[in-house]
């Protein structure tokens, strides 16, 4: 949705750089050149406004995500370090050991 906006904003730019520049009848090249840039400071600015809303968005999503997990760290205890890890491996049986709470 965003990418869409920041696709038109950067088309709609365009059609008011060359509607203004024909409405204002402003044919000295210096000069178009001094509209064309205030007006493109203006459309970097609503860009970066853009991203940046993707950008928190993105962040909010990833921690909604992040809190409704269902896999718990708990699952893993028995493995955790590494002298158990290889103590396991050493004497592991030929079924995959039982996980805690199993």
């Amino acid at each position: 949705m965003l990418a869409q906006l920041q696709a038109a904003v950067v088309i709609f730019q365009q059609q008011v750089n060359a509607s203004l520049l024909s409405a204002a009848k402003i044919t000295n090249p210096a000069s178009q050149q001094s509209v064309l840039n205030a007006i493109n400071a203006v459309g970097t600015v609503v860009l970066a406004m853009l991203a940046l809303v993707q950008s928190v968005s993105s962040k909010v999503a990833v921690a909604r995500m992040a809190s409704q997990s269902t896999i718990a760290t708990s699952h893993g205890a028995p493995y955790n370090g590494e002298s158990k890890l290889l103590r396991w491996w050493i004497e592991r049986p030929s079924a995959p050991p039982q996980l805690a709470g199993d």
